[in-house]
């Protein structure tokens, strides 16, 4: 039997829920049967089902699709920035028509300073006054004049603020690399930029993205989802800056949940962002996948990240590539395909080492080693640590506010199974790694399953830890 109303369900289904809900708040209409689709709209974006009134004459539906497309095109700054491109292209060539000249004055009434390319256009209407000014183009020329006078602050303000932002990445990189400390004003700074409604999107939404990466660097957590609630809110809703941005605040969203254990909210976030493929999508496909790990259903994260290895092989980005060859090490472990895991490993150990050391060297030593003792090859794990220096990067690793003793547990262990250490000595090293971590819960929840991982090793010295870490 045919389903009823499937063109528009389908096409309903494959936009971003909060493209749903911001459509439903935008579109105006007197018509009561319009207005009940919108209100409808709402209701399966608060359900996580669409149902649709089929009483509704179709025509409406189809005139309702029409007006949804254009809306979420016009709000689209994919759209805008290619169309900025094309105008500027066309004025550095000196091509503007008299059709263009139209359309730029179309675009002039609605690129003030809430646009979120507001700079760009304020730029492209410079380079327009010129090209008129040297070729007496009068008609369009005070309109252009008036709206870069009248925009003129604005702009100002825009352009203090774009060259803040460097400086303020670099404290965060900074940071995240262990080389330095940023302080509380840093954040502060990124906060008032992301809040201020004077200034562009662009700006706002970079200093909301280089926020979040400072809270993940502090371990402040719940400080980051109070935010991006709050800007979802204020910005998202309000403006609707096209699936992208959507995709890129989905897959911080999952990062946010993971790190509070909240993993249903993460999985949820993580299969939105996977709705729209940017150019970052194995990154938040390997995000993904260890949240499927997490939960249990390594089946589906094996399968998952089988579907994209074509895509990281021929990746350019070694952030995203190591980042998922160390989780497909282990999704493997989990499947218990432990000699694959090692010889996958190795394989990338020997062809791509400065690509690991240069990116996720924890991530990925820490799944190496995770084979290595579910296969009880204790020696090898010595020696690889020997090899590459580990343990000193171990220590330095410490710093970092979400750091979870695995690996240094994996190396104490294979100390004690190869008579490096006495039990005593072993027990002392792993419960003070692990002993200031115990107060944050969900590091202590991480531990506890680590414990459970090492167990099968040695029992009697894992229910020791456990006492002295007083977990159940």
């Amino acid at each position: 039997m045919k389903q009823k109303l499937k063109i528009f369900t389908d096409f309903i289904q494959s936009l971003y829920p909060d493209e749903v809900l911001f459509v439903a708040n935008s579109i105006k209409s007197e018509d009561t049967q319009v207005i009940q689709i919108l209100s409808s709209l709402k209701a399966g974006v608060a359900t996580g089902k669409y149902q649709f009134e089929t009483e509704i004459d179709k025509r409406k539906y189809s005139a309702l699709k029409t007006r949804i497309s254009t809306l979420l095109a016009a709000t689209d700054i994919d759209n805008q920035i290619s169309e900025i491109h094309f105008f500027t292209q066309k004025i550095l060539k000196d091509d503007i028509a008299p059709a263009d000249e139209e359309r730029l004055l179309q675009i002039a009434k609605v690129s003030g300073p809430d646009a979120y390319y507001f700079r760009e256009y304020y730029r492209m209407f410079l380079k327009l006054r010129d090209f008129l000014t040297i070729r007496l183009r009068k008609k369009l020329l005070p309109e252009v004049e008036a709206y870069l006078e009248h925009h003129f602050s604005s702009y100002q303000l825009n352009q203090e603020v774009e060259n803040q932002i460097p400086d303020l990445t670099h404290q965060i990189i900074e940071e995240y690399e262990l080389k330095s400390v940023t302080n509380e004003g840093v954040a502060n700074t990124l906060l008032e930029i992301s809040k201020n409604i004077q200034l562009d999107g662009h700006n706002r939404y970079t200093a909301a993205v280089r926020l979040w990466f400072y809270y993940l660097n502090k371990g402040e957590y719940t400080s980051m989802l109070r935010h991006m609630e709050e800007f979802r809110s204020e910005f998202l809703l309000k403006s609707c800056p096209g699936k992208r941005v959507l995709s890129n605040y989905y897959a911080n969203r999952l990062l946010v949940h993971s790190k509070l254990n909240q993993l249903e909210d993460a999985l949820y976030y993580g299969k939105l962002s996977l709705m729209y493929k940017t150019s970052d999508h194995l990154f938040y496909l390997t995000n993904l996948s260890a949240i499927l790990s997490r939960m249990g259903r390594s089946q589906e994260a094996y399968k998952l990240m089988l579907s994209a290895f074509d895509e990281m092989r021929t990746t350019s980005n070694q952030y995203n590539k190591i980042s998922f060859i160390a989780q497909y090490i282990h999704i493997l472990i989990d499947l218990k395909r432990y000699k694959q895991a090692e010889e996958f490993a190795e394989n990338y150990l020997h062809t791509a080492i400065k690509e690991v050391f240069a990116t996720r060297w924890h991530l990925f030593f820490a799944g190496f080693f995770r084979s290595l003792v579910m296969q009880e090859k204790f020696g090898r794990l010595l020696y690889i640590v020997g090899k590459y220096k580990i343990k000193q990067l171990e220590a330095e690793y410490r710093r970092k506010p979400n750091y979870l003793p695995t690996m240094s547990w994996y190396i104490t262990l294979a100390e004690f199974m190869e008579g490096y250490l006495s039990e005593e000595k072993a027990l002392d090293s792993m419960a003070q790694s692990a002993s200031v971590l115990m107060s944050d819960p969900i590091r202590r929840q991480r531990i506890s399953e680590q414990c459970n991982i090492l167990f099968k090793f040695q029992p009697d010295m894992i229910r020791k830890l456990k006492k002295r870490l007083e977990i159940q």
